[in-house]
């Protein structure tokens, strides 16, 4: 490809793999097998944004209802255009993917003084207890809070639902 005149683009990936034969028990359990310096850091991110007073809501399937996808389509193309991005998905397509595959979406909504400020999206295989990327969006700024809303909240309901990697 890079013989015809192809930009190469190189990413990383991450995954999480649930522990086998037994899964971890909650995020504590899986924190406590982490090495002292990870789990410090994951802990201290978690507190910054909890003490920034943000809680969140963890919404599955046909649970998300359409004032959710709402605020998710408002907090993605509010980031991309921060970043001076164009969003290359639009309220048309989540609501289509709503509609076609509603068991397939978990959405974790970050809430400040009663409003909700920033969403991240997980698509889900639950055959299989996969769950996979992330969109995001935030209306607010907060520290830390991307990697609570697309990591940290995703990482604790995939222990807690038993799914097998992330």
């Amino acid at each position: 490809a890079q013989a015809q005149g192809w930009l190469l683009r190189e990413g990383v990936q991450f995954h999480w793999t649930n522990r086998a034969p037994e899964p971890y028990t909650d995020f504590a359990d899986f924190l406590a097998h982490l090495s002292r310096d990870k789990r410090k850091k994951i802990q201290q991110e978690r507190r910054y944004v909890r003490e920034a007073g943000v809680t969140f809501e963890r919404l599955h399937g046909p649970a998300i209802t359409a004032a959710d996808w709402d605020h998710f389509a408002r907090c993605y193309d509010t980031t991309y255009r921060e970043h001076r991005s164009t969003p290359y998905l639009n309220r048309a397509f989540w609501a289509e993917v709503a509609r076609t595959l509603p068991a397939h979406w978990l959405m974790i909504v970050a809430w400040r003084g009663g409003a909700r400020i920033a969403a991240s999206l997980i698509a889900l295989d639950p055959a299989q207890r996969v769950a996979c990327g992330r969109y995001w969006g935030a209306t607010a700024p907060v520290p830390h809070l991307h990697f609570a809303a697309c990591y940290h909240e995703p990482l604790d309901w995939c222990v807690r639902e038993r799914y097998r990697r992330f």
